[in-house]
């Protein structure tokens, strides 16, 4: 259903399975305990914690603020506006968000641009020392300036994205809150979509559904 140029005959697509990297809860202490000098790299460390507790899109979570939080029955809500889907959100900021708020006297780490983001998380997990082998693919330059991406094995720091604190919330808490409430969060209209996203098969949900016999 996707216009395309009168001059194209035929479009053929390949089917390629991307890695679902995430970072674990291991990981995420590590990171929260690594020593940190640079202040972008402080600010950078600060916001990856925050998108793998509220699960969203880097488009929406650099604009958090403030004056979007509200309590309701004593629990804090943030209220936002999805900045790709036009929804409007409220998701609860869990006790590790609201402890970063208050270290920094109730505002949330200083915005940034999406790349610059991209580029601190990197040096931020190289620093807390994430260097396990694992297969991905990553951004390469060519000597021309073009881009392209390069699969392999490589150290989980190099793989560490804006978009992984998202699929880090899914993970996480699969199996642990319901994923119908997971969803509501990250946004996934179908099941279906939403096991896709953290790489779970129905083998693997049928495990994880028999724990609770």
């Amino acid at each position: 259903g996707i216009e395309t140029h009168f001059q194209l005959d035929s479009i053929t697509a390949k089917y390629v399975k991307v890695e679902k990297i995430y970072l674990t809860l291991d990981e995420l202490k590590k990171i929260e305990k690594a020593k940190l000098e640079d202040e972008n790299f402080i600010h950078a460390r600060d916001w990856l914690l925050i998108s793998c507790e509220t699960g969203q899109r880097v488009s929406d979570f650099l604009n958090f603020n403030k004056e979007q939080i509200r309590f309701e029955n004593g629990k804090p809500l943030i209220e936002f506006t999805q900045v790709k889907t036009g929804k409007i959100m409220t998701v609860p900021l869990s006790k590790k968000v609201m402890s970063i708020l208050k270290k920094r006297k109730g505002e949330f780490p200083k915005t940034m641009a999406d790349q610059k983001y991209n580029d601190y998380v990197k040096e931020v997990c190289e620093k807390a020392k994430l260097t396990n082998k694992v297969k991905g693919s990553i951004v390469e330059v060519l000597p021309n300036e073009t881009k392209r991406k390069k699969s392999g094995i490589f150290e989980k720091w190099k793989l560490v994205t804006s978009h992984i604190g998202r699929r880090s919330f899914a993970t996480n808490n699969y199996g642990i809150i319901p994923t119908s409430l997971l969803m509501g969060v990250t946004g996934h209209s179908t099941e279906k979509q939403f096991l896709e996203y953290i790489g779970k098969s129905d083998t693997q949900k049928a495990l994880q559904l028999a724990e609770y016999f």
